[in-house]
C-alpha cells in the first residue's frame, strides 16, 4: 500500500507534456481599424486607437475620447489522430472591451493614455464532470495538458508622441500589463511508473486515459513593457508606418486546487504492490488529497508574453480612396513553457511546454469617402 501512495504524490512528476499551437491577439480594438481588418500602421484611425495601432500618430490627430466593445464569436472541432473521430466544443463570445483618450499639446506634441486587451485565449473543450467521470460522452484528448485554459491580459498604456518635422511623427507609451491565467487539466494514472519498477500502472491493467485527479491552477501578476511607433509621409500619396511592443516577462502568483476523479478500479490478486486483491484504487489515493501530494496550495509561475512588430505602407489610391496594407511579426516562441512551482514540497514542480510558434501576420483594407459624410471601410 505504501508504494501506491508514492505513486500518488508522483501525479504531477509525469513527463512535460507538450501543447502544440498558436497563440491569439486581439486587433479588434477599434470599429474603425476592425473595419479595416487591423490595417493601418501607417494611417491609424483617428477614433484614439492610434495608441496602440501606432502611439506617433496621434501627433498628428485631433484631441479624442473613444470607448468600446468587441464580441468575438469562436467555436472549433479537434479530430483524433488515430480514429479520425472528430469533437466539437461549444461556439462561445469573448468580451474585448477597449477606451482611448488623446490629447493635442501644441502643433506638435500629444499625449495619451489606452486600455486594451492585445493578447487573449479561451478555450473549453468538453470532458465529463468529474462526479461522472465515466459519462458517456468523447472525453477531450487533450485534456491531460489542459482542456480549459484562459489568458487575460491587461494593458495600461499612457503615450507621448512628438512630430520630429512636417513628414515625420515618433511615439512612445509605458505599458503596465495586468495580466491572470487559469488552466484546467486532468492526471491520467495509467501513466505514471510502479516505484521501483520499470513499468506502469497502464501495465498492471489501468485503461489509458484514466482521469484520476482534476486540477486548476490559476494565478495573476503584473508587468512593465513599451510600445514604440513612428510614421513618415514620403509624398502627397504614400506614407509608411513602423510600430514596436516590447515582450512582457510576467511573474504570477496563484493557487492549486485539486479534485479527486473515481477511478472504480481495483487491484488484481498477486499484484507488484503486495496490496490485497480487490484493493480499492481510490482508497489508495485519497490521502494524497487530504495532506499529501495532491492538497491544495500556492503555486507560482512565469510566463512571457510575446513582442509584436508590424511595419506597413498607405497607398491614396483616389481622392477618396485610400488602401492600406500591414505586415506583423508575432514572437509567440517567447511563450514557450511554464515551470509551475508549487510551495508544497511534498508536489514536484511542474513544466508546461505549450511550444508555439512565431505567428506572420499579413493584413489589408481601404477606406472610401463615398460622401463627406459617410466612409466606407
Amino acid at each position: 500500500m505504501r508504494r501506491s501512495l508514492v505513486v500518488a504524490g508522483a501525479a504531477l512528476a509525469v513527463t512535460a507534456a507538450s501543447a502544440h499551437a498558436q497563440g491569439s491577439a486581439v486587433m479588434t480594438h477599434s470599429s474603425c481599424a476592425t473595419a479595416m481588418g487591423a490595417a493601418g500602421v501607417a494611417r491609424p484611425c483617428d477614433d484614439g486607437s492610434a495608441v496602440l495601432f501606432n502611439p506617433a500618430a496621434i501627433a498628428q490627430q485631433p484631441s479624442v475620447v473613444g470607448l468600446g466593445w468587441t464580441g468575438i464569436r469562436t467555436g472549433g472541432t479537434f479530430t483524433y489522430d488515430i480514429t479520425g473521430e472528430e469533437i466539437e466544443r461549444e461556439a462561445a463570445t469573448a468580451s474585448v472591451p477597449f477606451g482611448f483618450a488623446s490629447f493635442r499639446l501644441g502643433n506638435r506634441f500629444a499625449a495619451g493614455i489606452g486600455a486594451f486587451n492585445p493578447y487573449g485565449l479561451t478555450i473549453d473543450w468538453p470532458v465529463c464532470p468529474t462526479e461522472t467521470p465515466r459519462c458517456g460522452e468523447t472525453n477531450f484528448e487533450g485534456r491531460f495538458v489542459s482542456y480549459e485554459t484562459q489568458l487575460r491580459n491587461i494593458y495600461i498604456q499612457p503615450t507621448v508622441a512628438f512630430q520630429a518635422a512636417p513628414w515625420l511623427s515618433l511615439g512612445a507609451g509605458l505599458d503596465v500589463v495586468m495580466a491572470s491565467i487559469d488552466i484546467n487539466q486532468r492526471a491520467d494514472l495509467a501513466t505514471l511508473t510502479v516505484p521501483g519498477q520499470q513499468f506502469t500502472f497502464g501495465n498492471l491493467g489501468v485503461p489509458s486515459g484514466t482521469d484520476f485527479a482534476d486540477v486548476a491552477l490559476s494565478g495573476d501578476g503584473t508587468g512593465i513593457t513599451f510600445n514604440l511607433g513612428a510614421t513618415a509621409r514620403v509624398n502627397d500619396k504614400v506614407s509608411l508606418g513602423v510600430r514596436y511592443m516590447h515582450r512582457t516577462e510576467i511573474d504570477y502568483d496563484g493557487t492549486a486546487d485539486f479534485t479527486p476523479v473515481a477511478t472504480g478500479l481495483t487491484l488484481p490478486a498477486g499484484n507488484p504492490l503486495n496490496a490485497p486483491a480487490g484493493a480499492p484504487v481510490d482508497a489508495l489515493l485519497a490521502p494524497q488529497f487530504n495532506g499529501g501530494a495532491l492538497s491544495d496550495g500556492d503555486i507560482s509561475t512565469t510566463l512571457t508574453l510575446p513582442a509584436q512588430l508590424v511595419v506597413g505602407a498607405a497607398f491614396r489610391a483616389l481622392e477618396r480612396l485610400m488602401l492600406l496594407a500591414d505586415y506583423q511579426w508575432t514572437t509567440w516562441e517567447d511563450f514557450d513553457q511554464a515551470t509551475i512551482d508549487f510551495a508544497n514540497t511534498a508536489s514536484p514542480d511542474q513544466v508546461l511546454i505549450l511550444d508555439y510558434q512565431n505567428a506572420n501576420t499579413f493584413r489589408f483594407g481601404g477606406e472610401f469617402g463615398a460622401t463627406d459624410a459617410l466612409a466606407l471601410r
